[in-house]
């Protein structure tokens, strides 16, 4: 009976998560969007995430319409596309930033502000997403649902009482998530 409880927990709540990773996917397509027009996916994913995005695809990254690209992030590269710095390879990018034409038109607040995006670049959440809400709490609340998650996903052991924080947790974060996209969806069309 004990075995047959877990698994009805986790038939109960796997449609909740369902609900959940759509809401983010659909949220972070909002405000990349909104903050990048078209040309999100050249400014927030990195080459080596794109490699990834065509292999799972089997069809090529270019093949891959923009608002689906997010469909091939499973749960920790979401949190690792929001919540991570993006890496800078400076060489590159003080090459590209820097050539001699640019620095003759750059005055030295904008030089200052390339060299510190290579000391210290900032995570997806923090250039595009501040205004949401703390990065910090957002992140421990997307880490928290994804531990719980994968044990509901995995038909392992859920109590009553991680069931009932989950109900509870799912039905708060749906609606942080709904929140969010009704503003960013106004934003959008300001």
């Amino acid at each position: 009976i004990i075995i047959n409880l877990f698994g009805l927990y986790c038939k109960k709540l796997y449609p909740h998560y369902a609900v959940y990773e759509r809401k983010v996917r659909y949220m972070i397509l909002l405000m990349v969007t909104r903050s990048y027009g078209d040309k999100w996916v050249d400014n927030t994913i990195d080459d080596d995430t794109k490699t990834s995005i065509s292999e799972k695809a089997r069809s090529g990254f270019s093949n891959i319409n923009m608002d689906e690209v997010l469909e091939y992030f499973d749960l920790a590269e979401l949190e690792n596309y929001l919540f991570l710095p993006p890496k800078v390879d400076a060489n590159n990018y003080l090459h590209n930033e820097l050539t001699d034409e640019k620095m003759e038109s750059l005055d030295k607040d904008k030089i200052c502000s390339l060299i510190r995006r290579i000391r210290d670049p900032k995570s997806l959440w923090e250039r595009v997403f501040a205004e949401i809400g703390d990065v910090g709490e957002w992140k421990a609340s997307m880490h928290d649902i994804h531990d719980v998650r994968n044990s509901v996903a995995h038909q392992k052991k859920i109590t009553t009482q991680q069931y009932n924080e989950t109900i509870s947790s799912e039905t708060c974060s749906n609606s942080r998530l709904f929140s969010v996209i009704i503003r960013s969806s106004a934003w959008s069309n300001q």
